[in-house]
């Protein structure tokens, strides 16, 4: 610290002003920043002087101004603007990923697709289930808004924030019309996988499982619900699977598809043996039949003369026997001889 003394001498060379500053001097190694020099107020006439202990409390108090000065501008900013700078930050990301929008008013708007996209969105961002909540209510319009609004105020006064589990729940059951929810778990106990692929029979119970969620307490119970509606093909395999303590709804999924196609294959592989094996054999046969033809001394129509020279004439036992089956036959030969032995008469 170093003082500075500057006096006024008037034209006669007396002294008429004395003024005193106190200069701090830098400390190395820190930066202080500018601040304004506090000036005291003009000492008297040199004819009082200044006194030591004047000096050194002046001292001191510029001493202290200066630390405190450092010290408020090395802290860091306040609680409350890293917190709006975060808060304006996520909205805007949250912005960026394009979320849905929901009027309430629209009969076409599913409030399942509005939570299961908005869901995806606060799960990218790693969003808390707080910060759901606001997120969500921001992309809330018209009608929709003004529940969220009566929901809020519903709420009583000190209670802790709303979270998104309350939010789904509460929101779902407003806007989806309890017809269409009796409809869609009626759907959903009928569900089987019939002629569809793997694909298309998940595709239509993942949806139909959120409207039936008093059916699916657990996740076993999803998974044994998933496997029964399944086509007799994997139904067996799939049922010893859900015993598996680990097992959940994608792994289920992924192991029905696994076994429908091995079993598929090992089906067309079958069926492809069966034919070439079928085509060997009728290659044989023909190859039989032109080398006895060539013979020229046996061969089918020799066997059949044969067979037709040698039957015995057929008899009257063989006529009753086929007028057992068409007894109009037997008729139609007896007026036939009475009509020939009147022409032999004549």
């Amino acid at each position: 610290m170093r003082v500075r003394v500057v006096s006024l001498l008037s034209p006669t060379g007396y002294s008429i002003l004395e003024q005193t500053t106190l200069v701090p001097t830098p400390i190395e190694d820190t930066t202080i920043p500018p601040i304004d020099t506090h000036v005291p107020p003009p000492a008297p006439a040199s004819g009082s002087g200044t006194s030591n202990g004047d000096l050194r409390g002046a001292i001191q108090m510029l001493t202290q101004l200066v630390a405190s000065q450092a010290q408020r501008s090395n802290i860091a900013p306040s609680s409350s603007s890293q917190q709006e700078d975060s808060t304006s930050s996520k909205v805007n990301r949250f912005l960026q990923l394009d979320p849905p929008v929901f009027m309430g008013a629209n009969p076409e708007e599913d409030p399942h697709d509005f939570i299961d996209e908005m869901h995806k969105t606060l799960r990218v961002m790693r969003a808390t289930e707080i910060d759901g909540v606001e997120l969500a209510a921001y992309r809330l319009k018209g009608v929709a808004y003004s529940w969220f609004e009566l929901l809020e105020d519903f709420r009583e006064e000190g209670s802790p924030p709303s979270r998104w589990s309350e939010f789904a729940d509460a929101f779902i059951d407003h806007f989806l019309p309890i017809e269409t929810r009796v409809a869609r778990v009626a759907e959903f106990e009928n569900l089987k996988q019939g002629s569809r692929s793997m694909w298309e029979y998940h595709m239509d119970f993942a949806p139909l499982s959120k409207y039936a969620i008093y059916m699916l307490p657990t996740m076993e119970a999803k998974v044994c619900r998933f496997v029964q509606g399944l086509n007799p093909l994997t139904t067996n395999e799939a049922s010893t699977t859900t015993l598996n303590s680990d097992m959940n709804y994608g792994k289920m999924v992924a192991f029905a598809q696994a076994t429908k196609n091995r079993k598929l294959k090992n089906r067309m592989e079958r069926e492809g043996n069966n034919k070439a094996r079928s085509t060997g054999n009728m290659g044989e046969s023909l190859g039989g039949g032109r080398s006895a033809f060539r013979g020229g001394s046996s061969g089918p129509s020799h066997s059949i003369t044969q067979s037709l020279a040698s039957a015995p004439p057929s008899g009257p036992s063989q006529q009753q026997q086929w007028s057992r089956f068409r007894p109009d036959q037997g008729n139609r030969g007896s007026h036939q001889r009475g009509r020939s032995r009147e022409r032999s008469q004549q």
